[in-house]
């Protein structure tokens, strides 16, 4: 017998073997197809087998790939004969998953497979093994996927007419059927292949397994083509053009502002390409024509697919169904159900045997099947057509569930009713006159007159609306939600042509009732939600003038020496070691945000002081380009007109409080420090390169120099020169002099910086009516809650796993209080390999110590000499485990097309960064969190979030409401970080809280005063 290197071959599976050596008859079919059992006799394969009767065995079945010179029986025996070595002699581990083969393979049973490829976790249970002695790369995973590969088998409980996916699968149905193949020239035609086995075209011609197995078995013999090609059935010339003009010119009635493709009636999210031929007239082939689908693709990727029915009223079936399926979904994921999909699925499938038994569709009334008059006889007819006793029980439980489920909406719809029913029985108890309400919430005695004849609220109006539900001690959002209702009017009301002009991010904040509005009405509602668009705050407002057309400085093309020079000094201040030069022992820039920040504020001073002279705010210091030199960073002259400028550039912008004025920023105050730390008397990087004067020149004063004048009092020089001819002459005789020289005048700058100007963090200020609150973190964990409920009643597919994905990052910074770089670069494996995995129905974290920004300065992580990694365990939180489950098990394997390792990914499958990241969170914020003025949601003082806001959301709480005894350390653990940061940077925001106990124990004494003066 022939040995086989299994190290260079590919195995895949078998149909089934006797470990004594021979091949037998399976008793039992490896069921892939999950549910896919047909009875023996209905089976035209000449020796049909599934699990009602023993298969004969059918030749060339098994899976492994033919080899020049050998033959299956060769393969099966090495495979054997190494088993038995490794049960003997194998290493403990491997010895055990051996044994476990080779026993599941005694009993006649097929090892577990998915999409034909070896599942290994079973073989690891049987085996009594960890998971991660299983992980890819060990000896024990080697053993599987190679030795255990050659022993899986094939499902043989498949007929001609069988549809698949997987376009192996396919081609061993086609073989074991002894089906002709389709040939289009002399490859299959793959056409033939959709159409006959439904194997998606794109499939089959990227699997590269299908491929090899066509090739190998052609040319062996093992698989027949038809003499002639295949010829779909297709109109030709003019008929072919008149066809697929017919099909666009129905699609063109669909692709509408709200508009979707109809969805089919027996299988949810599908598009029904029946109902599309029919409206156009034309046969069901056409909708095959490549420019066909490829028309339908792109509008379903612009408009989705729309279940017939769904804009109705939530009194249609479609309705009924969309919310009974998110539920079940929903229900399935947080119940821990191995297959929630299989659940789901079930409850889909008896309601569409309700309503088919009922001969109705989605777009029909709810009440035509689940009337209390209608459901019995409904449900009896549609369980009828089971046979079996337990599939007949278990579709009558899932029948009255949705039979519920219906009476629910019914109940609640009673009892809501419209917004002018509502108004008045609030008043009618209370005694209370139109007059009375108006005067309450701000307006005319005829707007609550009009209101409560039935009049729609105006979207300016809203804002009134939110005072009566103040008024009558309403939960927020009771009557404005009936309020919108009024805006959609009947179900014959159209959309506003206008809609379609408003743009995307408008759209995507706005309830979709206000399609319907006018004209005017819809630009009021686009002016109320603009600021959560533009971010809201004064600091989005500067920053966006920043980056405008206005404001921005031109580019400058520096020289290639400067650039050389810069390259230099970023290497200086990243590398491990500088010897033989001098750095501050805390000079080192370690994270990539910290160099990305260092590096382009030093490009941003190089481009003021290159820009050219102009009488706009896009005017520099007018320096000659070809001068350019890091020694400008020395020149004060220069820096503190930098300086000037930085403060008055954005001068006139308009905020909520009028015109910025000249401000001093955070970010001025670092580049005083970049500048100190250039010019140190010991440590500085300029201070070391006595050579650096050889590249300073003087400079005269520039036309626009004299605009950047408000620091000069900083500097003692020559009002005609920006560099002086006496400031370049001591550079070149005593450089450490003139570098003494731009230090003390960095010095007092950033002293005037601190002393005299008051620098707020105003990026929390978006945040003021939540950080103030009793419950910061609660309420905002609240407001998570509630977008989950959004987000799974109204997204699907990729929208639904990366909007699913924003509210877990979420969540997971509030619980960690990881910074937004730690969440993003979180490592994922599935296995203890990575920085976050499941073990025992655990979710586990444990990151090095070295990826947290203050790791030195934190005691969480132990002393100086003896570091120790983050680790958490998630055991606490059942909701936090359930997105988790979630998004790992179930969204990210259909978004990860590329096998990254990192843990959250973008829609396209590429790792999430932090600014991606930042974006991403601050949208999801706009539409789920933040107040938002029209739909009277979300939380009320919230403008704004972003990812850096969770961390001081957590740390408000801990302040807030722990009850440590030290909160300030718990604070600090909290957020992997120093006391000292917590007392700086967070503590900030409760002034009023942190002397609360002052106050109470002032009013104490006063009390005791007043007893003792009585």
């Amino acid at each position: 017998m022939q040995m086989i290197d299994f190290d260079n071959i590919e195995i895949v599976p078998e149909v089934s073997l006797d470990m004594s050596g021979e091949p037998i008859v399976a008793s039992a079919a490896n069921d892939d197809t999950k549910g896919g059992r047909v009875a023996a006799s209905s089976l035209t394969v000449s020796t049909p087998a599934n699990d009602n009767s023993l298969p004969l065995l059918v030749a060339d079945m098994r899976l492994a790939l033919p080899m020049p010179g050998t033959t299956d029986d060769d393969v099966y025996r090495c495979v054997c004969d190494q088993l038995s070595r490794f049960s003997e002699n194998g290493e403990w581990k491997v010895r055990r998953t051996a044994d476990a083969i080779v026993t599941q393979c005694k009993l006649g049973l097929p090892l577990a497979s998915h999409g034909g490829s070896v599942s290994w976790e079973p073989i690891i249970k049987a085996a009594g093994l960890h998971p991660r002695d299983a992980a890819v790369g060990t000896e024990v995973r080697r053993v599987i996927d190679t030795y255990g590969q050659a022993l899986v088998s094939f499902p043989l409980h498949i007929s001609p007419g069988w549809t698949f996916t997987d376009p192996v699968a396919a081609l061993y149905m086609l073989r074991a059927c002894n089906v002709e193949i389709g040939r289009y020239g002399d490859r299959i035609s793959l056409q033939w292949l959709k159409e006959f086995a439904g194997v998606p075209v794109s499939a089959a011609r990227q699997n590269r397994l299908f491929k090899r197995l066509l090739r190998e078995w052609r040319a062996g013999g093992r698989i027949t083509f038809a003499e002639t090609q295949f010829r779909p059935e297709r109109g030709e010339g003019a008929e072919r053009e008149e066809q697929v003009a017919a099909v666009e010119r129905t699609l063109a009635g669909f692709d509408v502002s709200g508009g979707g493709l109809p969805a089919s009636a027996h299988r949810h999210g599908a598009i029904d390409m029946d109902r599309i031929a029919e409206l156009s007239g034309v046969d069901t082939c056409v909708m095959r024509y490549p420019e066909v689908e490829r028309r339908v693709s792109e509008m379903r990727g612009r408009r989705g697919v729309r279940i017939p029915g769904f804009n109705f009223g939530s009194d249609h079936l479609a309705q009924l169904f969309a919310e009974g399926i998110f539920r079940e979904r929903r229900a399935a994921l947080s119940s821990g159900v191995k297959n929630p999909e299989e659940r789901v699925s079930a409850f889909r499938s008896a309601f569409m045997h309700l309503i088919d038994a009922s001969g109705c569709t989605t777009e029909d009334l709810a009440s035509e099947v689940f009337g209390d008059d209608r459901f019995g006889s409904a449900c009896s007819r549609a369980a009828a057509a089971f046979s079996h006793s337990g599939t007949r029980r278990n579709f009558e439980a899932r029948s009255k569930r949705w039979k519920a489920l219906h009476d629910e909406f019914r109940e609640a719809e009673t009892q809501t009713g419209t917004f002018a029913e509502r108004l008045t029985l609030l008043m009618g108890p209370r005694g209370l006159s139109q007059q009375q309400v108006a005067d309450a919430c701000g307006c005319s005695w005829g707007t609550i007159r009009n209101w409560v004849r039935g009049g729609n609220v105006s979207v300016a109006m809203m804002e009134r609306v939110g005072q009566l539900e103040e008024f009558f001690d309403l939960p927020t959002g009771e009557l404005s939600v009936l309020a919108r209702k009024g805006w959609s009017g009947n179900v014959d009301k159209t959309v506003n042509p206008y809609w379609k002009e408003v743009k995307h991010r408008y759209k995507r904040l706005l309830p979709t009732e206000v399609r319907f509005l006018s004209r005017r009405e819809i630009k009021a509602a686009v002016r109320e939600i603009t600021p959560l668009v533009r971010n809201g705050s004064d600091y989005a407002i500067i920053g966006n003038a920043g980056r405008s057309e206005k404001y921005r400085l031109p580019d400058v093309d520096l020289p290639v020496v400067w650039q050389e020079k810069f390259a230099q000094y970023i290497s200086y201040k990243t590398a491990n070691v500088v010897a033989p030069m001098l750095r501050a022992k805390k000079g080192r820039w370690r994270e990539p945000t910290t160099i990305n920040e260092k590096t382009r504020e030093i490009k941003r001073f190089m481009t003021f002081a290159s820009a050219s002279c102009t009488e706009d705010a896009r005017a520099g210091l007018g320096l000659p380009t070809e001068a350019a030199t890091l020694a400008w960073l020395a020149a004060p002259g220069v820096f503190l007109r930098y300086f000037s400028w930085q403060a008055g550039h954005l001068s006139d912008v308009k905020l909520a409080s009028g015109p910025r004025g000249e401000v001093f920023t955070t970010r001025m105050r670092h580049f005083a420090w970049t500048i100190l730390s250039l010019t140190h008397p010991v440590t500085g990087y300029l201070t070391q390169l006595p050579q650096m004067a050889l590249t300073l020149h003087p400079v005269k004063v520039t036309a626009s120099a004299g605009k950047f004048q408000s620091l000069m009092c900083f500097a003692l020089g020559d009002d005609r020169y920006i560099v002086s001819p006496e400031e370049v002459e001591l550079a070149r005789s005593d450089w450490k002099a003139f570098i003494a020289v731009a230090y003390e005048a960095a010095k007092q700058t950033l002293e005037y910086i601190n002393d005299d100007v008051t620098v707020v963090r105003d990026t929390m200020v978006n945040a003021e009516g939540l950080l103030h609150g009793d419950e910061p973190l609660g309420d905002y964990l609240a407001a998570l809650a509630k977008a989950e409920r959004r987000i799974r009643a109204e997204r699907h597919g990729t929208f639904l796993a990366t909007e699913l994905r924003n509210l877990l990052m979420c969540e997971f910074s509030l619980w960690t209080g990881f910074r937004p770089k730690n969440v993003v670069g979180l490592v994922y494996t599935g296995d203890a390999n990575g920085e976050i995995w499941k073990e025992s129905g655990v979710w586990t974290v444990r990151i090095s110590y070295r990826k947290f920004k203050n790791w030195k300065s934190c005691v969480l992580f132990g002393p100086e000499n003896h570091k120790q990694d983050y680790r958490a365990i998630i055991e606490d939180d059942p909701r936090l485990s359930a997105l988790l489950d979630d998004w790992f098990f179930v969204h990210r394997p259909v978004l990860d097309r590329r096998g990254n390792d990192m843990a959250f990914l973008t829609m396209a499958g590429n790792p999430l960064n932090s600014h991606s990241w930042y974006e991403a969170c601050r949208k999801f914020g706009a539409k789920y969190v933040v107040w938002n003025p029209v739909t009277r949601e979300g939380l009320f003082g919230v403008v704004s979030i972003n990812p850096y806001l969770h961390r001081v959301i957590k740390a408000t709480d801990i302040l807030v409401n722990s009850e440590a005894s030290d909160r300030v350390l718990e604070a600090a653990f909290g957020l992997q970080t120093s006391p000292a940061m917590i007392q700086s940077h967070y503590a900030i925001f409760i002034p009023e809280r942190g002397i609360a106990g002052s106050r109470r124990t002032h009013a104490r004494a006063r009390a005791y005063a007043l007893d003792r003066t009585a």
